[in-house]
């Protein structure tokens, strides 16, 4: 089989040997889609002076169940599932920091899912809506479940309230559709107008240019002047962002810290924080019952994550880039059924009745009235062309090929 390896702060893909048949509460899975997280850039940064040691990175994925050990009972072969981003994590609120540490696929001492197969334990997995693609189901997991275990585990949003969500990444985007399936009002922040404009075709409400106005949270307050500020802000940056998230919360709202993009230090007033009474909550993702929460919900909704980029295995090393250069809206993914995809997508492309031919960077805002779907990146002996167009009767996919 072909696996992603990182070594020496690199991305190579390899050959590998299959692994072994599954054990007892095991399952064998042929990986379809992984897609990428901050988290492994992280962990690629940290362990770029250990020459000699390479690891299989990345966390999230979706496959089908290819094989099951003995007592497996939770799924079944021929079954579209992902896996959890901290496979022990099944129930309850708590998670030990060693446990997050050293348990979540993707580092030397766990081995990750950027593999054609790879073996789970039966305990972490969790069916597929239908309509979702594999690609678009590998991004749940991670970016779709920490959105959601910040406004609806721990937020308990409620409809008519106010969101800010800073940035448009994977979980960005995830918590905007949340939110607005939800009836909230949606404040979308961004350094790019683009991006900006992107965010109010899916919904946002009001959107600030966070370099243009560096003073965002007074503006959001305004913005939220009928609720006395914000109900709950979804802060991504951490070390700039928060003193501009604790200006935009209103009394008693909650700051749900999911990233720290920006640093990890920063001085915070804490007189305003007792005076507003605000609540705030680290989220390192969720639990299994916040993965199948926000899977039954994706279904009823018939909502799909929001995808910047597809790559088969082959240019992993390009999408690690992608990501790194951090201009994407949405996830980036690495597909490693890419043939089958790209047969699918051009099929699918060839049944519209128009399309238009564009570049990422003039994107016309008309074919984004609702959730961007999937951008894919041909594989050397597919396709080289680029195709925009919007399928209004099939799902509202968005897609272009780069």
């Amino acid at each position: 089989m072909r696996v992603g390896v990182v070594r020496g702060g690199e991305v190579f893909v390899e050959d590998a040997a299959d692994p072994q048949a599954p054990s007892s509460c095991q399952v064998l899975i042929n990986v379809e889609a992984v897609s990428l997280q901050w988290r492994d850039l992280a962990v690629m940064r940290a362990t770029r002076a250990l020459e000699g040691l390479g690891y299989i990175p990345c966390s999230d994925m979706c496959g089908v169940v290819a094989e099951v050990g003995a007592g497996v009972s939770r799924v079944r072969v021929g079954q579209r599932v992902v896996a959890m981003f901290c496979p022990a994590w099944l129930h309850g609120e708590e998670i030990s920091p060693a446990t997050y540490r050293d348990g979540v696929p993707g580092q030397p001492k766990y081995q990750g899912v950027l593999t054609e197969k790879v073996l789970v334990d039966a305990e972490a997995l969790v069916r597929v809506p239908d309509h979702l693609t594999p690609e678009q189901a590998s991004c749940v997991p991670c970016a779709s479940v920490t959105a959601w275990r910040a406004l609806m585990t721990q937020g308990h949003l409620q409809a008519g309230q106010v969101v800010v969500v800073q940035g448009t990444g994977g979980v960005a985007t995830a918590a905007l559709q949340l939110a607005v399936a939800a009836g909230a009002r949606v404040i979308v922040t961004s350094s790019q107008d683009s991006k900006l404009e992107r965010a109010r075709a899916m919904g946002a409400w009001a959107t600030i240019n966070y370099t243009t106005h560096p003073q965002w949270g007074r503006i959001a307050r305004d913005l939220a002047a009928d609720t006395e500020g914000v109900h709950q802000v979804v802060d991504v940056g951490g070390a700039i962002t928060f003193c501009e998230s604790m200006a935009a919360i209103r009394a008693g709202g909650l700051i749900s810290l999911v990233g720290i993009l920006s640093g990890t230090s920063t001085k915070v007033n804490l007189f305003k924080l007792i005076q507003t009474r605000a609540r705030v909550h680290g989220i390192v993702v969720g639990n299994r019952d916040d993965l199948e929460q926000v899977m039954q919900f994706y279904k009823e909704h018939h909502m799909s994550p929001v995808l910047d980029a597809v790559y088969p295995l082959s240019d992993s090393p390009a999408a690690f880039k992608s990501l790194a250069d951090a201009q994407h809206f949405g996830k980036v993914v690495i597909s490693l059924a890419n043939p089958a995809v790209a047969c699918h997508i051009q099929k699918l492309a060839g049944s519209l009745p128009s399309m238009t031919r564009t570049s990422k960077t003039t994107v016309d805002s008309r074919f984004l009235r609702h959730a961007p779907g999937l951008v894919l990146k041909a594989s050397k002996d597919g396709l080289g062309v680029f195709i925009y167009a919007l399928t209004e009767s099939l799902s509202m996919t968005l897609i272009w090929w780069a």
